[in-house]
């Protein structure tokens, strides 16, 4: 009597293989949108944290400094403009801070959905800056706009100020993904100086 030998045929085999495939099809779109969220979401808190790096900055030396966007060997960034020249800095013995953007992610000035949830949420007090104006921080910590919005003098100390109102701001940053819709991500900084980081789940602001 001949011995049977356990296993899989061939076209048992396929039909598995096959089977693994179309769940993996189906799972990729949501597991690369849920990596891309806290890559997004990674971005933006990067971005709160070189913000509130600039204000204890401006603090500490009596000053105001200006947070800034740049590109820097073909990718972006954002820095802190230690000498207020609009150029970034790696010189000793202070490098001006600094932090990477994803390549997927880009700093917009318009485009982003529902502004309006969100700035009922973070700013119902104050009307945010244009996104055009670049976040400064003064002497005591507020946010606020220097002179026209332009480079300032290094030993610039109470130039930066409120324009007699409450200066408050917000800046969106948007995600190219290869699967859905673009990605979503703000960060306020409201006048008292509280800086906090938002995404968009496809119909609010969280």
């Amino acid at each position: 009597m001949k011995n049977r030998h356990g296993g899989f045929s061939l076209i048992e085999l396929l039909v598995v293989i096959a089977i693994i495939m179309v769940v993996a099809a189906i799972a990729t779109p949501g597991i690369m949108n849920t990596m891309n969220g806290i890559r997004l979401r990674s971005a933006a808190s990067e971005v709160a944290g070189i913000m509130q790096q600039c204000r204890q900055l401006a603090v500490r030396a009596n000053r105001y400094y200006t947070v800034r966007t740049a590109a820097i060997q073909g990718g972006r960034v954002a820095y802190v403009d230690l000498n207020n020249n609009g150029v970034w800095e790696n010189a000793a013995p202070a490098p001006e801070p600094i932090i990477q953007l994803p390549q997927s992610v880009t700093v917009v000035a318009a485009g982003a959905p529902n502004t309006g949830n969100l700035t009922g949420q973070c700013c119902a007090t104050f009307v945010p800056q244009n996104a055009a104006v670049l976040p400064s921080f003064n002497s005591r910590g507020l946010p606020c706009v220097g002179p026209g919005n332009a480079t300032p003098p290094v030993n610039a100390i109470s130039v930066c100020n409120t324009n007699a109102g409450a200066v408050g701001f917000v800046y969106y940053m948007s995600q190219t993904r290869a699967f859905g819709a673009v990605g979503w991500a703000a960060v306020s900084v409201t006048p008292a100086g509280r800086i906090r980081v938002w995404t968009y789940s496809g119909t609010t602001w969280q």
